[in-house]
């Protein structure tokens, strides 16, 4: 993950928890190189692909 103060792409997690319904990530991170820390926040994705057959079907 890049660093959003410097743009250094090395980076610790140093703390993950997750929401009380599990579906959201919090991660606390540290710079390697200015040693700043930020916070991310993960949540999954489920959408699902839209199929279009050659038929149009």
């Amino acid at each position: 993950m890049k660093c959003p103060f410097c743009g250094d792409p090395n980076t610790q997690v140093t703390d993950t928890r997750e929401n009380e319904d599990g579906d959201v990530v919090r991660r606390r991170r540290r710079c390697v190189k200015c040693d700043k820390r930020f916070t991310t926040y993960e949540r999954i994705d489920l959408k699902m692909p839209h199929i279009v057959k050659r038929n149009g079907n």
